[in-house]
C-alpha cells in the first residue's frame, strides 16, 4: 500500500488527459488573472485605451474557467453559474480562486507539484 505522501506509480491514459487538461486550462486561468490586473492598473494609470483589451482578456477568462470547470469533471450548471459569476466585480476573483484552488488539490492528489503559475512539473502523458 501506497503512503499519501507518494505519488501514485502509474496513471491511466484516461487520468493523464484529464489531468493535463486541468493544468493546461489552470495556467490559462492564472495568467490571465495577471494580465487582467495588470491592465486594469494601466488602463487607469496609463492609457485608458488598454480597458478594450481588458475586456478581450475578460472573455477569454471566462472561457477559460469554464474549460478549467469542465476539465474537473463539473456539471453544465456549475460551468453556467461560475461564468455568470465572473460578469460580477469582486464575485469573480472569488470564482478564480476557488476554481484554482480545487485544480491544485486535483493535480496535487496525483503528485504534481504546482507552483505560483499552475502545474511545475509536466503532467504524465
Amino acid at each position: 500500500m501506497e503512503s499519501p505522501s507518494e505519488p501514485p506509480q502509474m496513471l491511466d491514459d484516461r487520468v493523464s488527459i484529464h489531468l493535463a487538461r486541468v493544468a493546461k486550462w489552470q495556467k490559462y486561468v492564472l495568467w490571465g488573472l495577471a494580465l487582467n490586473v495588470g491592465l486594469t492598473v494601466a488602463s487607469i494609470a496609463v492609457n485608458p485605451d488598454f480597458a478594450l483589451v481588458n475586456v478581450l482578456v475578460g472573455i477569454a477568462l471566462i472561457v477559460a474557467v469554464r474549460n478549467l470547470s469542465a476539465a474537473l469533471g463539473d456539471d453544465k450548471r456549475a460551468r453556467v453559474l461560475y461564468c455568470l459569476c465572473m460578469f460580477v466585480p469582486f464575485v469573480s476573483l472569488l470564482v478564480l480562486v476557488v476554481i484554482s484552488q480545487r485544480a491544485t488539490r486535483a493535480l496535487r492528489a496525483h503528485g504534481i507539484s504546482v507552483g505560483l503559475v499552475g502545474a511545475r512539473t509536466p503532467p504524465p502523458y
